[in-house]
């Protein structure tokens, strides 16, 4: 039995075959950001010789591979189970070890996180930046603190009564 394929079309005509309604939902995420150029399973990570028997490959292909205009590198992956398996885990451990080593940023979209799920990603794989698909959207960290400012300051401007952000520090 064959796997189901979804063609995706992005702004610049490049098809894509993806295996799920996920990487859908994130390409059609990533391709709304104008100044990001991105790629879908254009990189081949090597798998260490003494692992490759317990990963079951000789390269791993992580989902997408953004590249922001200010350099900042990241790779996504979308997952859509929620416990993970030894399979899992040991890819994961090599993705991010890469990551890491070669100037990425690492993160995980989940399809529908829980409480539960996000810590049993968080306690096995030891990986940040989880989110749900339907409210991530690809940004660089400067944008995420920016962001968390932003968010921070609407809150605090709720308790209070006041306007926090526009205050001339």
């Amino acid at each position: 039995m064959s796997k189901k394929v979804f063609s995706f079309t992005d702004r610049l005509g490049r098809q894509f075959a993806m295996r799920s309604p996920l990487e859908i939902s994130i390409a059609k995420k990533i391709d709304q950001r104008q100044d990001l150029r991105w790629n879908f399973e254009a990189l081949q990570i090597p798998v260490a010789l003494d692992l490759q028997a317990k990963v079951g490959a000789r390269y791993l292909v992580p989902d997408f591979q953004l590249y922001f205009p200010c350099g900042e590198k990241w790779v996504v992956e979308g997952k859509g189970v929620t416990l993970l398996d030894d399979y899992l885990k040991r890819k994961n451990t090599v993705v991010r070890e890469y990551c890491e080593a070669n100037g990425f940023n690492y993160e995980i979209v989940l399809s529908m996180p829980t409480a539960e799920t996000v810590d049993e990603w968080d306690r096995l794989v030891n990986i940040k930046g989880y989110a749900c698909v339907r409210d991530w959207f690809p940004r660089t960290v400067q944008e995420r603190i920016d962001c968390d400012m932003e968010d921070w300051a609407k809150e605090l401007t709720e308790e209070i009564g006041r306007a926090v952000y526009d205050f001339d520090w």
